[in-house]
Order: structure tokens, then C-alpha cells, then sequence
């Protein structure tokens, strides 16, 4: 009975523990996809298969996020294939027309992180702590 009594203990802390995060990875993808809903106009298709792209990428997220304490290098290498690779799903779910925008937002972004490179440089940032930066910008 005691080991019983321990076991639901167990359980029933690390659902606190765990249900304690707060936002859900569907309600934070939820949130991103409505604003790319309007900015690139994505039909209800694009809309769902958007929301899955989220998702995915949130829960990536999630999944490599105890490396940033233990193993740096691994945690931003994981960071930066998620973002390409999240941007390759969108690439390819975006019409001609919108994938213009897109490509004029990425524009911008480059152009942003272009001066927010040269800041960092000029204050003596350089190889993976540069990296490191530029991928927090993200």
C-alpha cells in the first residue's frame, strides 16, 4: 500500500511539475500562425498545414532546450536547424505571390541582423559567440 501511495505521489507531482508551462504548444502556434495568416493571406489549407509548421518548430524547441544549459554548442546547432528547416517548410508551402512577401521579409531580416552583426563585431564579439547572438536575434 505504501509503494502504491508513493507511485500516485510520484504521478501526481510531475503532473504538476509538467502542466505548470503554462501556454501549450498548440496555443503558442496558434498565435504565431494567425499573425502569418495575415501577413502572407494563407487560405484555410495553408492555414492548418502553417499550424503544424508551428507546432513542430515549438516542440523542437522544447525538446533541445536542456542543452542550452549542458552543451551550448549542441543546443544553438539544433536551434539553427530548426529555423532552416522551418523556414524550407514554409518556403514550400507559400504561393508565388506570398512567397514575394516572404522573400521581402527575409530581406529585412537579413538587412537587420546584417547591422546587428556589425554592432556585435565592433564590440568584440567574434566566431561562436557572434553565432550565438545573431541566433538569439532569431
Amino acid at each position: 500500500m505504501k509503494k502504491l501511495f508513493g507511485l500516485l505521489l510520484v504521478f501526481l507531482i510531475t503532473n504538476v511539475v509538467f502542466s505548470q508551462n503554462g501556454i501549450s504548444v498548440r496555443e503558442e502556434a496558434k498565435k504565431i500562425t494567425d499573425q502569418l495568416v495575415l501577413q502572407y493571406k494563407l487560405d484555410a489549407n495553408q492555414e492548418v498545414k502553417m499550424q503544424a509548421i508551428q507546432e513542430r518548430k515549438i516542440q523542437n524547441e522544447k525538446d533541445f532546450a536542456f542543452y542550452k544549459a549542458s552543451d551550448e554548442k549542441m543546443y544553438y546547432s539544433k536551434k539553427k536547424a530548426n529555423l532552416e528547416g522551418t523556414k524550407f517548410s514554409v518556403e514550400r508551402l507559400l504561393k508565388s505571390d506570398q512567397m514575394k512577401i516572404y522573400k521581402k521579409d527575409q530581406e529585412n531580416a537579413r538587412l537587420r541582423n546584417f547591422s546587428k552583426i556589425k554592432e556585435l563585431q565592433s564590440a568584440g564579439l567574434k566566431g561562436f559567440e557572434l553565432e550565438k547572438a545573431i541566433l538569439d536575434l532569431e
